[in-house]
C-alpha cells in the first residue's frame, strides 16, 4: 500500500520539477535581457481577467473533482484498495488540470511577455501544491475505519 504513495509522490515530484523548470525558461524570456517582441497582441488588463477567472475555474473543478471521487468511493463503500485506487484517479486527473492550467499561464506570459501573470502561475502553484499526496489526509478524507487505518499504515 505504500507503494501506492511513494508513487504518487514521485509522480508529483516530478511534474512539480517540470513546471518549475519551465518557469525558469519563461522567467529568462520574460526578465531577462531577451527582447523577442511579443506576438500576441492582448491588452494587459482583458489577459489578467481572462487568467484570474481561469484560475478561479481551474482552482474549484479541482476541487470539484476531488469531492467527486472520494464521495463516490466513501457512498460505495469500496474496499481499501479500490479507495487508494479512486485517490489515485483523483490526483492524477486534478494534477493534470491544475499542471495544464499553470503551463497555459507559464506560455502566455512567454508570449505576452508578461511579468505579472506570474503572479497567477504563483497561484496555480499553490493549489499544485496543496494536492500533494498524503497518507494521513487520504484516510481522512475517504473515511477510513480503524482497521483500515491499522492496515494502511502498517504495511511496509
Amino acid at each position: 500500500m505504500k507503494d501506492h504513495f511513494r508513487n504518487l509522490n514521485l509522480m508529483f515530484t516530478a511534474l512539480s520539477i517540470g513546471q518549475l523548470l519551465f518557469l525558469v525558461i519563461v522567467l529568462y524570456v520574460v526578465v531577462g535581457e531577451m527582447e523577442l517582441g511579443s506576438p500576441l497582441q492582448i491588452d494587459q488588463q482583458t489577459l489578467l481577467i481572462a487568467c484570474a477567472v481561469g484560475f478561479l475555474g481551474v482552482a474549484y473543478a479541482a476541487r470539484g473533482l476531488g469531492n467527486f471521487f472520494r464521495n463516490k468511493a466513501v457512498k460505495e463503500k469500496q474496499a481499501l484498495e479500490q479507495k487508494v485506487t479512486t485517490y489515485r484517479s483523483s490526483l492524477i486527473m486534478r494534477w493534470a488540470l491544475v499542471e495544464g492550467f499553470n503551463l497555459f499561464i507559464l506560455i502566455m506570459a512567454f508570449l505576452q511577455e508578461d511579468k505579472s501573470l506570474l503572479l497567477v502561475f504563483a497561484a496555480g502553484l499553490v493549489v499544485f501544491f496543496s494536492l500533494k499526496p498524503s497518507v494521513t489526509a487520504f484516510a481522512e478524507a475517504y473515511e477510513l475505519n480503524l482497521q483500515e487505518e491499522n492496515q494502511l499504515f502498517s504495511e511496509g
